[in-house]
């Protein structure tokens, strides 16, 4: 069995369950997650997670406790002697990288977007020159680079990190959380054809956006989008999730009754959310260096067998396969944005259930948890048998 230390820097779960959801389904891999600071509000996931200073102490107090905490870290890590450590972000790697390099073991970072965007920053102040140290010295030792999407690979090369070390690394969802609604639960349009649904109500088809409300997820375009639809196309627009556009969300809401705005969830009301809708919306966009690295929450979605529509920006284009499980339109343009919902809020039944199946089979296949988890044991296996023959 592989033992493996997997290291991150402050991290929250929920919502970050990836830094540890493969450890959750890799029966052949001894593995823990060591992060410079947590908050887990999952008991499931808590036996799992060792913290090296306590969360989210804000000000000078909070930086010089992570500081202090990074030697902590590198030596707990030593101290559970792993065959392999998995970094997650490049940024904080400086304890994990540490650690790997005392002990003479493979060292696998994950790339997943930051950490590659921030690569190519200038150094103005004592902070961008610590997360300058940490990326360049991550990309220095890893003996892998992964990429979560193809793109995001692309634009590490392109922003310095070493070519020769880059793969490509899907992280998947579960599909086994994510799942179509059951027959005690509301469908979605796109399985009923329109009809009454389970609970009784004679409901208008529903589109969800789900995530973050900040410009660079795109929820002013869904909102555009939706009210443009609308004078055509009789539905409910529900927004899901928190930020700074709240307050743009709200005034809307107010000014078109079809929009609701319904907070945060936590995973199961999400999973639950994703349950009713029959379209899935991301109009994620390019917001100064950022962009979408790959966009989970498009994989969920079509787990619960809903088809999504998402702009082509980024990684989000990897994440369903367009005219088969969803739609692609430009980036921010509201008006293809709005057309492509409503091409599928008009399909008929049968053709809605086709698309519905299509979207939870390619979930499925080709970007589940299982997969992405059963690769990357093969991965572990592979570099600490060869960090076993190199060693003298």
């Amino acid at each position: 069995m592989t033992r493996v230390a997997v290291t991150t820097g402050p991290v929250r779960i929920p919502p970050t369950y990836f830094v540890v959801n493969h450890l959750l389904h890799m029966p052949d891999v001894d593995g823990r997650l060591f992060a410079l600071s947590a908050e887990v509000d999952d008991p499931a996931v808590e036996p799992l997670v060792e913290t090296s200073t306590p969360y989210g102490v804000p000000g000078l107090r909070g930086s010089a406790a992570a500081f202090a905490a990074v030697r902590r870290q590198r030596r707990a890590v030593r101290d559970f002697a792993p065959d392999l450590v998995h970094q997650h972000f490049g940024t904080w790697s400086l304890a994990g990288s540490g650690a790997a390099r005392d002990l003479g073991l493979p060292f696998v970072a994950t790339l997943h977007g930051y950490d590659v965007f921030r690569r190519s920053d200038a150094v103005r102040d004592f902070w961008t020159w610590v997360t300058a140290r940490n990326l360049r010295t991550c990309g220095e030792r890893a003996t892998t680079l992964l990429a979560v999407s193809g793109w995001l690979a692309g634009e590490a090369v392109r922003r310095g990190y070493p070519a020769e070390k880059i793969e490509v690394h899907y992280q998947g969802v579960d599909t086994d959380f994510f799942t179509p609604a059951g027959p005690d639960a509301a469908e979605p349009l796109g399985a009923t054809g329109g009809e009454r649904r389970h609970d009784g109500r004679d409901d208008l088809p529903e589109v969800l956006f789900l995530g973050a409300l900040e410009r660079r997820k795109g929820v002013a375009d869904a909102i555009e989008a939706s009210v443009e639809l609308a004078r055509s196309v009789p539905h409910r627009l529900r927004v899901v999730g928190a930020g700074s556009q709240e307050a743009l969300v709200r005034a809307a809401a107010a000014e078109h009754p079809h929009i609701a705005l319904e907070g945060m969830r936590d995973r199961a009301g999400v999973r639950d959310a994703m349950r009713r809708a029959d379209v899935f919306v991301l109009p994620t966009q390019q917001d100064g260096e950022w962009r979408e690295a790959a966009g989970l929450v498009t994989l969920e979605a079509q787990a619960c067998g809903v088809p999504v529509v998402v702009y082509a920006s980024g990684g989000a284009p990897e994440m369903l396969d367009d005219g088969t499980t969803g739609t692609l339109v430009p980036e921010r343009d509201t008006h293809a944005l709005a057309g492509a919902v409503g091409d599928i809020l008009r399909l008929a039944a049968t053709d809605r259930r086709r698309l519905s199946r299509a979207a939870r089979d390619f979930t499925v296949a080709r970007r589940s948890i299982r997969s992405s988890a059963a690769e990357l044991s093969e991965r572990y296996a592979s570099l600490t048998r060869r960090s076993r023959t190199e060693s003298p």
